[in-house]
Formats: structure tokens, sequence, C-alpha cells
């Protein structure tokens, strides 16, 4: 789901001359926040997500990955959508950029955790954060500051 605070975004994106976005994801409102109505997007392919006590499934994420036509795509960075790993692995054989948007290295996690996160973060091209501190904070897991 696209949360209503990265509209301004999404409204900037769009605004590009250079690239076409198709937005794709769920409506449903996700942990409280609010989901920006399809409406605000020029391009957007509903994609349902299942939540199963903390892991989520996004079948159609993976059938994009496979058959659709793109130059790159960006999931959201986080590691606990199961399927996500599948797409982006099937990205990445298809030899397509891929990219996590995420608030990402918010706190000290535990190890097990920090683990699985930056394993997965491991297969992006980039990855778009928020927050400067975020990009010192992954430098201490041997991410380069220029992804």
């Amino acid at each position: 789901m696209f949360p209503h605070y990265r509209l301004a975004v999404i409204k900037e994106m769009q605004k590009s001359k250079l690239i076409k976005y198709t937005f794709i994801g769920d409506q449903k409102q996700q942990e409280g926040i609010k989901p920006i109505h399809e409406n605000e997007f020029e391009s957007f392919i509903e994609a349902k997500y299942y939540e199963f006590n903390g892991i989520y499934v996004q079948p159609k994420s993976v059938k994009i990955a496979l058959t659709g036509d793109f130059d790159a795509i960006i999931y959201l960075g986080n590691p606990n959508f199961l399927t996500s790993w599948v797409a982006c692995a099937i990205t990445k054989l298809r030899k397509k950029k891929l990219c996590f948007w995420t608030h990402g290295w918010l706190k000290k996690e535990g190890s097990l955790k920090s683990l699985i996160r930056n394993l997965y973060y491991k297969n992006a091209d980039i990855i778009f954060t928020y927050k400067n501190r975020s990009a010192a904070q992954a430098k201490q897991f041997g991410f380069s500051g220029t992804r």
C-alpha cells in the first residue's frame, strides 16, 4: 500500500517526462495508516496482499516480476513480504533494476532481524530512504552511500 504521507512524492514522480510510473499495490489501510486513493495515480494496478501473523504475501508481485514490461521496479523495503523475496530474485534474473523504498535503518535491531533486513537490502541496486540518518546507518552495515 502507498501511505497517504507519500502523496507529494508520488505526484512529483508522476511529473517526470523521462519515466512512466505504474504503481502497484493494495488499497487497504495498514497499521492504522491510510493509503493514497487509487484515483491519485495516473497508472495503478491493484495487487492485494494478505497478512499472516506479521508475514505478508502479495502473489501478484511475483506475476508482475515474471511478465511485466519494465526497466526497473521499486518494491517496498519490507523483508516481511515473503513474495517480494521471490519477485526480487526474478527481477534480478531478468536483469532489471531492483530498488527498495523504505524508512531503512531506523534503530538498532536484534542480530537475526538485522541479518534478515541486510540480506534483503543487499539485493537492491538502489535503496530510497527518507533521512540522511538512515543512509549513515546503512554505511555501518557495509552499504555504500551511493546506492
